[in-house]
């Protein structure tokens, strides 16, 4: 079974989006769940995308695991030292989507305009619409009650 691969970017208030892939292979219901649970300090959402690429998504960045490698720490204080790695940049919202709709994958946002997450999910017939994540996760529990 292919592991799920979704997109977890952060939208600037230019409209500039700067955006990582997750390998992480729990589903990506658990990675939206990580997401709007455990990421909601715009600073440590940018910090998460600042590492690139995500190999498995945890409740912290010091327990996630990136790649190529991960985050070197500092050597005597222990602490992430913060090195911006290489990471897809995008003019706006219709580039991110654009560039990334023929991937069987899942687009989750952080706006720092609405300061929300947001998801766009491409297995949904076009024109695929952006979700709030944090309505999407309420309405799927009251369809499971």
């Amino acid at each position: 079974m292919p592991i799920p691969i979704a997109n977890i970017a952060i939208e600037f208030p230019t409209n500039v989006i700067k955006a990582v892939r997750c390998h992480s292979p729990s589903t990506l219901v658990d990675t939206g769940r990580l997401l709007l649970d455990h990421y909601t300090n715009p600073i440590m959402i940018f910090d998460l995308v600042a590492f690139g690429d995500i190999q498995i998504l945890a409740e912290t960045i010091e327990t996630s695991r990136f790649s190529p490698f991960d985050p070197p720490k500092h050597p005597t204080k222990g602490r992430i030292v913060l090195n911006v790695y290489p990471v897809d940049m995008y003019n706006d919202r219709t580039q991110f989507i654009e560039n990334n709709h023929t991937d069987p994958q899942t687009l989750f946002l952080y706006s720092y305009k609405t300061n929300r997450w947001e998801f766009l999910d491409h297995s949904t017939p076009p024109p695929s619409v952006w979700i709030d994540l944090t309505e999407w996760f309420w309405d799927e529990q009251a369809n499971r009650l």
